[in-house]
């Protein structure tokens, strides 16, 4: 009801929920030809692979709580135009789903540097995976904050979005979410391999 009257650009959706579910409620949202278009991130426990399968189908993107605030803004990122400071103070526009910062009037220049960043992240990511059952969570955290200034040294969002989940998840001692985005790092590499 509330979605028809304010039509949301986004819904974070609860799943277990007294006397209609998460999924009822998203079935309705998706069916209604006015709000179809309406992203839907589900927020749950999720404990098994079924259960998890089940929400990728009825739902754009899903978070498993306890929620944490990196996780939340990288969904958001996908689904919501938003617009991220560059390290000159210059507004960059980012395309939802894209993962791209970077204004047609730097695009140029930024792909240069590219390989550069390519070759400097594929070495300290070296370093780090070599030593990943000696690492505390503070040299997580200076990792992942020396990542994120790369991706904004170079205008690359991707990896801004990766280092903000990897920080967020080592001031968490979130050990479990940590090795799974720490494991995302083939698929970031070939993304920016494929940009370039």
């Amino acid at each position: 009801d509330l979605a028809r009257v304010y039509h949301p650009d986004l819904i974070l959706m609860d799943i277990k929920m007294p006397v209609m579910d998460g999924y009822e409620a998203t079935r309705m949202i998706k069916a209604d030809e006015a709000l179809s278009h309406t992203a839907v991130i589900a927020v749950s426990a999720v404990g098994s692979k079924p259960e998890e399968e089940k929400l990728k189908g009825c739902c754009n993107a899903y978070l498993r709580k306890p929620v944490c605030q990196g996780d939340l803004i990288n969904e958001l990122m996908k689904f919501l135009p938003h617009v991220v400071e560059g390290t000159a103070g210059k507004a960059l526009s980012l395309t939802p789903g894209e993962g791209e910062i970077i204004p047609e009037e730097l695009l140029d220049s930024v792909r240069k540097k590219l390989p550069e960043l390519l070759k400097i992240i594929e070495e300290k990511i070296g370093t780090v995976r070599q030593n990943w059952d000696a690492l505390s969570m503070d040299e997580l955290e200076a990792f992942s904050m020396e990542m994120k200034t790369l991706g904004e040294a170079y205008h690359y969002s991707p990896l801004i979005s990766w280092a903000n989940r990897l920080h967020s998840q080592a001031i968490l001692f979130d050990i479990a979410s940590l090795k799974t985005t720490f494991g995302e790092i083939p698929t970031l590499l070939q993304e920016l391999k494929s940009f370039i």
